[in-house]
């Protein structure tokens, strides 16, 4: 009898407990936590970084051993940053192509921010950053906001000899935000070239483009009339005075 009492009363507690958790996490609370998820900002910056030479297989040919030893090995990384994460919140961030999921806490956080590095890829990498309240607040573990940011690709087609000369083309950008393919690359880059798309891929209007030949062309019609115009008055100006001049002689 004593252990069924014993028992009842555990559970009043525990469920009491519970009552009390769940009470503390009010509206205000919850609104105050969702101004500080808001604040979350996620960045980035390229880096390039030495790496070890046996994580290298590109070394260029024709180098001696004694070369080949000494050589550096460089890659480019993503640095990426979340900033105003405080003790109050922590972040998930999954990479959407590999599923990877990594959780961020405010111990992680140096000089404000949250830091980590990913390698560049020859894939756009899309990153969801899930905020969520800490085991601090009253509302643990409860998600709060979403954010998005995505890193863009390595673009192998930049060192492309069809790109000399025309590197503010995108598709001979060292990096892309959007998907390529070689199959319309070449085609592109002649588009680009014969004036009928836009440093940006868009497609120049014909219209357009006769619209500013004939703008162009009105404009000479416009400066030769004014400069005919001005050649007259300077000439009758000249005349007069020589007149004036002639009077007074």
């Amino acid at each position: 009898m004593g252990k069924i009492k014993t028992l009842i009363l555990t559970l009043c507690i525990f469920f009491f407990s519970i009552t009390t958790v769940s009470a503390a996490c009010t509206a205000e609370e919850t609104n105050r936590l969702n101004s500080l998820a808001v604040n979350v900002k996620p960045s980035f910056e390229i880096i390039t970084k030495e790496i070890p030479a046996e994580d290298n297989f590109n070394t260029p040919d024709g180098l001696t051993e004694e070369e080949i030893e000494n050589y550096k090995y460089y890659r480019d990384y993503f640095k990426i940053y979340i900033s105003n994460v405080t003790e109050d919140l922590y972040v998930k961030v999954t990479n959407k192509r590999t599923n990877e999921v990594n959780t961020f806490y405010y111990k992680d956080v140096i000089d404000g921010v949250i830091v980590f590095e990913k390698k560049v890829y020859y894939e756009i990498n899309n990153y969801v950053i899930e905020v969520y309240s800490s085991t601090k607040t009253n509302c643990p573990n409860k998600k709060l906001y979403t954010l998005y940011i995505a890193t863009p690709m390595y673009n192998s087609l930049s060192e492309s000899s069809l790109c000399e000369g025309i590197e503010e083309f995108y598709m001979c950008h060292k990096y892309l935000s959007v998907d390529i393919s070689f199959d319309n690359y070449e085609m592109k880059i002649n588009e680009y070239q014969k004036g009928k798309i836009d440093k940006n891929g868009n497609e120049i209007d014909d219209n357009n483009k006769k619209d500013d030949k004939l703008l162009q062309e009105n404009n000479w019609v416009v400066l030769s009339i004014s400069a005919g115009v001005l050649l007259i008055m300077v000439s009758a100006t000249v005349i007069i005075v020589k007149k004036r001049r002639s009077k007074k002689i």
